[in-house]
């Protein structure tokens, strides 16, 4: 049996050739469109049938099925991958997508084929449909429309929000945690860039110990609804108050600021994934804050009765 491990790939590298590569066993691939590389293939041998995907029929009451597709050698090929796309970034790459790749199977004998129960796996996240999302009420649209010349006040803080958004839809995680603080620092920092200084800064806001308040005791489906990430919560922001909560946002802000090859276990660019619950928290923190230093813009009176002036126009043109 053999398990085939297919990662898309991003970039401009056209090889002059394009055969397959061996290496400590495994097998790399490159397909290619229009001479240009899109995905890798690693192909890895699985001698020992403990390795082979299963189906457990019936587990539990409502469910069919449950699959285990047994993917051990997986972090070593994502390790490999990393240092690659690094090596290859010199000549075109732009990255490769490491968190979920087409999982296939490939049985070598009849046998084989007849003790396999499923052939491909890929793992995905989907979006909800356009028909399933809420819909936002107009007047919350027009105020916005309405109070943006005067919101250019606070659009850096927003916009720091906004990217970090966007970090964590795609799991840039690290960098999430980046374009959030800066949102604290923005608006609570007092222009104080020292541990100390910055912490001292931090504990005198009233209204970010309010929102961190409010993160703690509701972070967010983005993490409750997820049983690994909330017991990271739970483990890290459970147990602690509002003021260890801040020095853990400085701390593991100072801790990504910085970099040295000389600890084994400085953080790594490419492990985003270990710093998804610090930024989900910190998105649900920031949340608070924006919306707080955004209500005065969107319920501010002119700009309400701007708006009520709009709905009285348009009902009589009708």
């Amino acid at each position: 049996m053999k398990c085939r491990y297919s990662f898309p790939v991003k970039g401009r590298i056209r090889p002059s050739i394009n055969v397959p590569v061996p290496s400590r066993g495994w097998l790399y691939q490159f397909k290619t469109e229009d001479g240009i590389i899109t995905g890798i293939d690693v192909i890895v041998p699985l001698p020992n049938r403990e390795d082979w995907p299963k189906i457990q029929e019936d587990p539990s009451p409502g469910i069919a099925a449950q699959i285990e597709p047994k993917t051990p050698h997986l972090p070593w090929i994502q390790r490999e991958l990393r240092a690659l796309q690094g090596l290859l970034a010199f000549f075109g790459l732009h990255y490769i997508e490491l968190e979920r790749p087409v999982v296939e199977w490939l049985p070598e004998s009849e046998q084989e084929r007849k003790l396999l129960h499923i052939y491909k796996y890929k793992r995905e996240i989907q979006d909800l449909s356009n028909n399933k999302i809420i819909p936002l009420s107009f007047d919350v649209l027009a105020r916005a429309v309405i109070a943006s010349d005067a919101a250019t006040d606070i659009e850096v803080p927003l916009n720091f929000f906004r990217r970090g958004m966007l970090d964590v839809y795609a799991g840039n995680y690290i960098e999430a945690i980046y374009d959030f603080y800066f949102v604290l620092e923005n608006q609570f920092g007092d222009g104080k860039f020292k541990t100390a200084a910055v912490s001292n800064a931090f504990l005198k806001s009233e209204k970010l110990i309010s929102c961190v308040q409010r993160a703690l005791a509701d972070p967010g489906p983005m993490i409750t609804s997820q049983g690994r990430i909330n017991e990271q919560f739970e483990k890290v922001y459970g147990k602690v108050d509002i003021e260890e909560s801040i020095k853990n946002i400085i701390k593991l802000r100072g801790y990504l600021h910085h970099h040295t090859s000389k600890r084994r276990d400085i953080w790594n660019p490419e492990d985003q994934g270990r710093y998804e619950m610090e930024a989900l928290f910190l998105q649900s923190v920031t949340y608070n804050v924006v919306f707080e230093i955004s209500k005065p813009y969107l319920w501010d009176k002119s700009v309400v009765n701007a708006y009520e002036k709009l709905v009285k126009s348009y009902k009589n043109a009708q």
